[in-house]
């Protein structure tokens, strides 16, 4: 349902659609007369993405199926006219949808990761937007399960986006909201169903996305995917680090060597105490040739091994 005040809050009135909608996820106005709702509805076969818009200051709605997804999560307006939507589609791809025209008609940019797609936020006055949301895995029992965040940027409101690097604070990252203050500044929100949640912070309007101190203890040492991967001739490594046992912030003693594809040391990237927390590296490769390299992290506790590839 859709309800609507003009006493401040004080009462409400409520709309409730002709047709069977299970969820409206987001609602937005570009004035006091026009507005739009998404969401996604049963179509009688398989769920679909629904739009629900007024015209008339929500004295009257109509609703109309957008059968490419399977659910619409967000909608926003860069301006008057042109204004973004994000959702999954049934093969659970990530798709963002533009309008240029009001929200009469929609283009969508479809892509091939394994994704869902939660929001989309605009820097105010800009063409430098942000699509968030969670990589998506298939586990064993059967089901898509969220795992890393998932972040695509674009700098020319909306005609390209490009996936951006971003380090999950935690495993099964789930990020539910966002905003860019600016074309550099913005933030990311989020958490698990066990842990704790989390806030990530760009000043470089998406490129990249760090921690920012919300409180959380990091559970487990972690050895991130690098990104990009394959690379050339630059690629970052990131890991994080648990807070002690008795919860205290001590430092623990971390070595994050490169590996050659024979198992021999061609670079230590870390060899020291490290605190609580996520952390960045870069390792240039200029003067390596093509090929598979790991890099291996150790813990007092573990040992970690990711493979990597630099690509000529």
């Amino acid at each position: 349902m859709i309800l609507k005040t003009t006493t401040g809050g004080l009462t409400w009135s409520r709309f409730r659609p002709p047709i069977r909608i299970f969820s409206l996820r987001n609602i937005v106005f570009t004035d006091s007369l026009h507005g739009a709702a998404v969401g996604s509805r049963d179509s009688g076969t398989t769920a679909v993405g629904v739009i629900v818009s007024t015209s008339t200051g929500g004295a009257t709605w109509t609703t109309q199926d957008y059968t490419s997804v399977a659910g619409l999560e967000d909608i926003c307006f860069s301006n008057s006219s042109t204004g973004f939507m994000v959702g999954t589609n049934q093969q659970f791809h990530p798709v963002v949808a533009k309008t240029t025209d009001g929200g009469v008609t929609w283009t969508e940019q479809v892509w091939g990761d394994t994704a869902s797609l939660f929001g989309v936020r605009f820097a105010p006055g800009t063409g430098t937007g942000i699509a968030f949301g969670n990589q998506l895995k298939y586990d064993s029992l059967g089901f898509y399960r969220a795992t890393d965040v998932y972040v695509l940027r674009t700098t020319d409101n909306g005609a390209t986006w490009v996936r951006q690097i971003v380090t999950s604070p935690t495993a099964s990252s789930i990020t539910t909201s966002g905003i860019l203050l600016s074309p550099m500044d913005g933030y990311l929100a989020g958490g698990t169903i066990t842990t704790s949640a989390f806030v990530l912070h760009t000043t470089n309007g998406g490129t990249t996305f760090i921690g920012a101190n919300t409180g959380e203890q990091v559970v487990e040492f972690r050895l991130h995917q690098n990104y990009p991967n394959p690379f050339n001739p630059s690629t970052t490594i990131s890991f994080s680090i648990p807070a002690s046992p008795a919860g205290g912030p001590h430092s623990s003693f971390i070595i994050l060597k490169v590996l050659d594809v024979l198992g021999r040391e061609v670079a230590t990237l870390v060899n020291g105490p490290k605190a609580p927390g996520h952390h960045e590296v870069t390792w240039d490769a200029s003067n390596m040739p093509s090929g598979v390299y790991f890099y291996r992290l150790i813990t007092p506790t573990s040992v970690l091994t990711r493979k990597m590839i630099l690509m000529r």
